[in-house]
C-alpha cells in the first residue's frame, strides 16, 4: 500500500447540522446524495450518515460519546490563528476539550469535538512549515543538522549581492578588549533542544547589552539567562550548549563595564 491518505470519512447523525457546522467554519463542500464532500489539500473529508458508514464498512454502530482514539488536525501559519479558529469553533457550536496552551514541543495547540463528538486539534508547529498549498512535510528528526552563523551570514552575503550586513561585527569590535568577553556562539541542532528563536533573541540582547550596556541593562538582561524559561522543541538548539553559552554570558555581564577614556 501507498504511504498515503485519499478521504477521511466522518460518520455523522444529521448530515445537514454537521455541513452548516463545518461551514461556519469557512469550508466549502459538494452534497451529493446524502453525502458531503470537502476538499482538503490533497485529500478529501467526507461527512456521511453514522448507520451507513457503518454498514457500508460491516461493523457496529455502538453511538457517538467517549474517546474513540484518534484526532484530525488542522494546523496554521501564526500562532495568532489557533485562538481565532478555536473562537470560531465555539461559536458554532463545537464544545472545546482542551483550550490552547503551550505545548511541550514549542508549539501552540487546543481541541474542540465537532458536533457528533469528532476531534479536531488545531496546532500551530513552527516545527513544520506550511507550504503555499497547505501541506507539511515530516521533518527527518534524525538528521545531524549543524547551522553555523558564519555559513548562514556568508550565504546570506551572496544572495544580497553583498548587501548584507553582518550585525556580529560590530559587537566584536565593541566587545573587544572587554573582561570576559563571550564570542558569537554556534548551536548543534538536536531532536528535542530549545526553541531556537526564543534562543537567539535571549543571546542577542545578552551580547547587546555586553558591548554597551550600562551597567543595570546587564543586569536586567542577566536577569533573564534562565534556561527554565526556554520553551523545548523538536529540532531545537543543543540544551547542554545553550545552558553551558548561558552561563558564561551571565558571567560576562556581571562585570562592570568599562568607563570611557579606562
Amino acid at each position: 500500500m501507498e504511504q498515503r491518505l485519499s478521504l477521511i470519512t466522518l460518520g455523522v447523525a444529521d448530515l445537514g447540522r454537521s455541513r452548516d457546522f463545518y461551514g461556519q467554519l469557512g469550508w466549502q463542500g459538494q452534497e451529493v446524495e446524502q453525502t458531503v464532500f470537502f476538499q482538503a489539500g490533497g485529500l478529501a473529508v467526507v461527512l456521511w450518515a453514522r448507520q451507513s458508514l457503518a454498514e457500508d464498512a460491516g461493523v457496529e454502530d455502538r453511538g457517538a460519546g467517549g474517546f474513540a482514539g484518534a484526532a484530525l488536525a488542522h494546523n496554521v501559519r501564526e500562532r495568532a490563528e489557533v485562538d481565532q479558529l478555536m473562537a470560531a469553533a465555539a461559536r458554532a457550536g463545537a464544545k472545546v476539550t482542551q483550550p490552547a496552551r503551550d505545548t511541550s514541543y514549542g508549539g501552540y495547540a487546543g481541541y474542540f469535538t465537532d458536533p457528533d463528538g469528532h476531534l479536531w486539534e488545531i496546532a500551530w508547529n513552527p516545527g513544520f512549515p506550511i507550504a503555499a498549498d497547505g501541506t507539511i512535510t515530516v521533518p527527518d528528526f534524525g538528521a545531524d543538522v549543524r547551522e553555523s552563523a558564519d555559513e548562514v551570514a556568508a550565504e546570506l552575503n551572496r544572495v544580497s549581492g553583498g548587501r548584507f550586513t553582518d550585525a556580529r561585527q560590530d559587537r566584536a569590535e565593541l566587545r573587544e578588549g572587554q573582561p570576559g568577553v563571550v564570542s558569537e556562539p554556534v548551536f548543534d541542532t538536536a531532536l528535542r533542544g530549545y526553541f531556537k528563536n526564543m534562543v537567539d533573541d535571549l543571546v542577542r540582547r545578552g551580547l547587546d547589552a555586553l558591548a554597551s550596556g550600562t551597567a543595570p541593562q546587564r543586569q536586567a538582561v542577566r536577569a533573564e539567562l534562565d534556561p527554565t524559561t526556554l520553551t523545548v522543541a523538536l529540532r531545537g538548539y543543543d540544551m547542554g550548549q545553550v545552558d553551558a553559552y548561558l552561563e558564561r554570558l551571565s558571567a560576562a555581564l556581571a562585570n562592570e563595564p568599562e568607563q570611557p577614556g579606562q
